[in-house]
């Protein structure tokens, strides 16, 4: 039993219900769903929203509607979570990510981490947390063999960034580049920069998440051709944070196509 939305919600494993009036004799159990419940208790935190493991993933439940599976983006570790050592599962919250400590088919864990300013689900480490809280705005974690880690310290971000070759113009035939393609692995935005060799930029910066399909991400811009016009060259930039696999970046020109695979 949990109190969200001056409501007291209540879970099974396969079912969750809220809890509405203010005597004995007005209580009525409306359920939310009959489907979906709660496998843990220790994974409910109210994040704004409740957010909680069940049997089909990561949930999300704001009231008044079905919860969300919003786990999809880590789902194979959800598919490969340890069912016999579920009750050492455990999460936290510390005002900005949700954090879940899962337990993983042949011992260990994975700690999954969703970011609710950007929506971008990770996995992050292997640390074997039994239990979190939140003190003055930052969160502690518990491990199994007694150490308390304060997570999500500022220093913990990780940047990176990837430059192509240059590429020469042609400039007899007046190509105009058109459009970037981009596919790779990102776990966050990723901003991608064509520069030209007069010191010209054209710069978008894109969600990878929202882009994401069946398998990797790949996302285009279109770009506008008076920016490289006349130019003798020209070079790719991408950058973001978190982690990122780049797998090829392609390049439409108005007359004929180059790419660069990486």
């Amino acid at each position: 039993i949990k109190t969200f939305g001056d409501h007291l919600v209540c879970f099974k494993p396969h079912a969750f219900g809220e809890l509405y009036g203010n005597t004995p004799d007005t209580y009525t159990l409306i359920m939310a769903s009959e489907s979906i419940g709660c496998i843990e208790e220790k994974t409910i935190c109210d994040c704004g929203k409740l957010i909680w493991l069940s049997d089909e993933g990561i949930c999300r439940y704001g009231g008044g509607a079905l919860p969300e599976i919003i786990s999809g983006a880590v789902d194979t570790y959800i598919q490969n979570m340890d069912r016999e050592r579920i009750s050492s599962a455990c999460a936290g919250y510390d005002g900005e990510r949700y954090i879940i400590s899962l337990p993983q088919k042949g011992g260990g864990k994975i700690n999954l981490v969703l970011n609710l300013k950007t929506g971008v689900f990770t996995a992050e480490d292997d640390a074997d947390f039994v239990c979190f809280t939140n003190m003055g705005g930052n969160l502690y974690g518990a491990t199994a063999d007694g150490r308390v880690l304060r997570l999500f310290t500022e220093d913990e971000s990780v940047s990176w960034e990837w430059k192509s070759g240059v590429f020469n113009m042609d400039i007899e035939k007046k190509n105009n580049l058109r459009r970037i393609y981009v596919e790779g692995d990102f776990s966050g935005n990723v901003t991608v920069s064509i520069v030209n060799n007069k010191g010209k930029k054209t710069e978008k910066t894109i969600n990878a998440m929202e882009k994401r399909g069946a398998g990797k991400e790949r996302f285009y811009i279109n770009l506008h051709p008076k920016d490289f016009h006349g130019v003798d060259s020209f070079q790719v930039c991408l950058k973001g944070e978190g982690t990122a696999k780049i797998d090829s970046i392609g390049l439409l020109l108005r007359k004929k196509d180059i790419s660069y695979g990486g």
